[in-house]
């Protein structure tokens, strides 16, 4: 576990060791110290090598902060990820510490070589796991009659006896009319009604140890119109309970969630509902409702919707409205409406100026900020599409009063917002995608252009009053650098379009273009916006290569409040190959990314970082090991090449503002996988190491740099018995040393689980313990004891427990801390 911290406040966190492709990663964090709260702990995630983050606010259970990366974001291209906690008293932490949204935490990605637990062998009846794989009929589906096909690979099945293989259709043995292999069974059965029916494959080793049976049930409809309209539907009721103690203070949380999928025909309605205890107006809302309707020409969505529009503008931030998308093929309308923020009252404190003057200043308040959004877009996405959108955020100025409840002043007062000021926003953008030799070549563009204001509190300006304009005084012109004009000779009131944007001395940029001295724009002017930005992308999928070239540019003034965590002031292209070897049993992946900012020389010094990662995973087969390797050359510099000399009346200063430093990461993932006389091990070792270096050699004396390194080991062992019995024991270490700190923190983690399964599955126990000893800058020792189980009653409730006694010795006080957590799950 590493640490990071600001003044007195730090983040406890440790990537997670093992990530698989397209499954959810959970990442913790505990944040330090833990009596003070942090207000809000947010996760910020990405797919590796994008530029936009997603965010979810992480939720605090047993003293840790959880949030969950969808799986959807997991993909072989690698996770990047940050966390950042924000204090009572305005203070910001984050991990990483070290610029952390330039250079977030990687997460390499590896290919799970097993199978999806659900679509494995069910657990119906003695035998051993198969890892088979069932293809078609989907359990539980709709089929029509000319597409009925038993399918089941069998190419994950150790030591299968092919001749042992039976399929049985409703208890009819019907394996005469399959045709089996060492990597597939295929059967068309013959004769078969309407109905519900059930499938069951099985078979057994070359020692004659029967495997699990393979069964599901499927539904045979009369006709493929009647398949069709045979009403499907599907949902999970969710109840959850968690009573926790952290140091000595207790928490209660319970939160429902309840999910419903309905299809009749080409109509489809979804709907989405999670209620917390921690809900609170005081905050931004965390429970969760959602509706939809989907047919084969139009969506509509209400409740808490996350669009993604474009990547400019709308790209994923929660909106509680409508969402709206129009599917006509050759013409294509998205509409979004609804806020993105609450209205939050906050609190007024209250204080005397000069024993005349009474002041109140409001704190912890947020505006209701609103959204508009809308994307006319032209062809399906298929070969072509071309879109335009417009996106419109802003704040409502009413939604926050200045006093709270029935204040009367006994003497004169002023009223003080402490928290931030309402603020409007404009995005005008257009994309484009071509799509050639079915998806092999994919080139997509998009441009946009921004308005931002970051203070609307007192309304648009007048024509009048455009002589005052970014600080002019009234002389009757309009001034924007070298560029001015009589305001006799402006044909418009701004006042006329407040309902687009307000327009006053606050906005950025001034001006979206500015003209040069003769008041005529040319392609420099236009290059120098400093409000736009430009991505273009070109995918290869070729001689198994899947390159990406990539170019990037976002102004220093763009700004979208629909996806307020986009970097700007950037420039910059990146390159990569995942390359495809030996029928996919090696995959070889390269990636050079160049950023550079100060893109209009504002700043004092231009920075560019350089990323080369290169690395490569091997899936040697069934019987060796899985190997996985990456090393991320990450190099950060500017311009600067001497010290900065400032003359003073009583002297000068010398700064350097210099900057050149390098992180190394390397990383070593070995999985392999051994099954004997029924018993299979899985043992995973896992090494990476991280160092970061000051390149520049001629520092002044107490040059305040901060070089960090990290080692970390991790073995685990897991075993499955022959009988229902599996183990998990892992061990790992964790040692890392920051410049700003005294001494190296190390964390060792010891963590061993049994579980057992009883009545064919339907049962499960589990118990546990968890070690973790600290030492350095955070020193403490805590030992985690844990056991639950679940059980699932009639097929359809699953009801799950689990009880955790907690000892944290922080070399100031022990903590015995006593949490459990209980839920009921029923689906239909």
């Amino acid at each position: 576990m590493s640490s990071v911290a600001f003044s007195q406040y730090r983040i406890l966190h440790s990537p997670p060791k093992e990530v698989y492709e397209g499954e959810p990663i959970v990442i913790e964090a505990v944040v330090e110290p833990a009596g003070e709260g942090a207000v809000r702990v947010t996760l910020y995630y990405r797919v590796a090598g994008t530029d936009s983050y997603n965010e979810i606010e992480m939720v605090l259970a047993d003293g840790v902060y959880k949030g969950t990366i969808p799986g959807g974001f997991v993909t072989l291209a690698g996770v990047e990820y940050l966390i950042v906690a924000e204090f009572q008293d305005g203070t910001i932490v984050a991990f990483p510490e070290v610029d952390p949204y330039n250079v977030p935490v990687y997460l390499s990605v590896l290919k799970r070589a097993e199978v999806p637990a659900g679509n494995v062998a069910s657990k119906t009846a003695a035998g051993i796991e198969s890892n088979a794989l069932i293809l078609s009929p989907e359990r539980r589906s709709i089929v029509a009659p000319g597409d009925l096909l038993i399918a089941v690979s069998l190419f994950n099945v150790t030591d299968l006896d092919v001749s042992s293989v039976k399929v049985f259709l409703d208890g009819i043995d019907i394996t005469s009319q399959a045709e089996i292999s060492e990597e597939i069974l295929l059967c068309r059965p013959r004769n078969i009604r309407p109905g519900l029916h059930y499938v069951s494959v099985r078979m057994k080793n070359a020692y004659g140890d029967s495997f699990k049976p393979l069964e599901w049930s499927f539904t045979l409809a009369a006709s493929e119109i009647a398949a069709k309209k045979i009403l499907k539907y599907s949902g999970k009721i969710e109840a959850n309970a968690v009573s926790e103690q952290i140091r000595g203070i207790r928490q209660d949380i319970q939160t429902i969630r309840v999910i419903s999928n309905v299809e009749y025909d080409w109509l489809r309605f979804r709907s989405k509902i999670f209620v917390t205890s921690l809900e609170s107006p005081d905050r931004q809302p965390k429970d969760r409702f959602f509706a939809g309707i989907s047919t084969p020409f139009v969506d509509l969505n209400f409740g808490d919707v996350t669009p993604r529009m474009t990547e400019f503008g709308l790209y994923g931030k929660r909106v509680r409205g409508f969402e709206g998308n129009l599917k006509l093929k050759y013409f294509n309308l998205h509409l979004v409406m609804g806020e993105t923020e609450r209205a939050i009252r906050g609190e007024i404190e209250e204080s005397i100026e000069g024993d005349t003057l009474l002041v109140y200043t409001r704190k912890g308040y947020s505006y209701k900020r609103n959204l508009f959004a809308i994307r006319p877009y032209f062809g399906s996405g298929k070969r072509f599409q071309l879109g335009f959108s417009l996106i419109k955020a802003r704040d409502d100025t009413l939604s926050v009063d200045k006093l709270v409840g029935e204040v009367v002043p006994a003497m004169p007062y002023r009223v003080e917002f402490a928290s931030g000021k309402p603020q409007d926003n404009l995005v005008l953008g257009g994309d484009l995608a071509l799509c050639f030799d079915d998806r092999r070549f994919v080139f997509k563009t998009e441009a946009a252009i921004s308005m931002w204001n970051s203070d609307i509190s007192e309304g648009a300006l007048t024509k009048d009053k455009l002589d005052t304009f970014a600080g002019d005084t009234l002389d009757g012109y309009f001034r924007v650098g070298n560029f001015e004009v009589p305001l006799s000779e402006i044909p418009f009131d701004p006042k006329d379009f407040d309902f687009l944007f307000i327009v006053n001395e606050n906005q950025r940029p001034i001006s979206p273009i500015i003209p040069d001295s003769t008041g005529k724009i040319g392609i420099r002017q236009i290059l120098d916006m400093p409000s736009t930005a430009f991505k273009s992308r070109l995918t290869l999928n070729y001689l198994n290569n899947y390159v990406i070239l990539e170019y990037k540019r976002v102004g220093p003034n763009f700004k979208s409040l629909a996806n307020p965590y986009m970097r700007t002031n950037v420039q910059g292209f990146s390159v990569s190959d995942r390359v495809r070897l030996f029928g996919g049993r090696i995959f070889l992946n390269l990636l050079f990314d160049q950023k550079r900012d100060n893109l209009n020389k504002e700043n004092r010094a231009t920075t560019t970082i350089n990323l080369f990662s290169a690395g490569f995973t091997i899936y040697p087969g069934e019987g060796l090991p899985q190997i996985n390797f990456y090393t991320r050359h990450n190099s950060r510099f500017n311009d600067l090449a001497s010290l900065d000399t400032t003359f003073t009346d009583s002297g000068y200063i010398i700064s350097d503002y210099r900057e050149d430093n390098v992180t190394i990461t390397q990383s070593l993932n070995l999985t392999y996988k051994i099954s004997l006389a029924g018993v299979t091990n899985q043992i995973m070792v896992t090494y990476s190491n991280s160092d970061r270096v000051d390149r520049i050699k001629d520092r002044l004396p107490g040059f305040n740099f901060n070089p960090m390194s990290s080692r970390m080991l991790r073995v685990g062992f897991n075993t499955t018995f022959r009988f229902p019995l599996r183990t998990n024991v892992s061990f790992a270490t964790n040692t890392n040393k920051s410049g700003f700190s005294e001494k190296a923190n190390k964390f060792t983690t010891v963590d061993a689980r049994a579980m057992y399964d009883f009545y064919e599955g339907k049962a499960n126990a589990y118990i546990g313990y968890k070690m973790m000893n600290a030492g350095g800058e955070v020193s403490f020792v805590q030992n985690n004891f844990y056991l639950g189980g679940y059980a699932v009653v009639f097929g359809k409730h699953r009801m799950r427990g689990q009880l955790n006694y907690n000892i944290l010795n922080d070399n100031v006080k022990v903590y015995n801390d006593l949490s459990f957590n209980l839920s009921y799950t029923f689906t239909f």
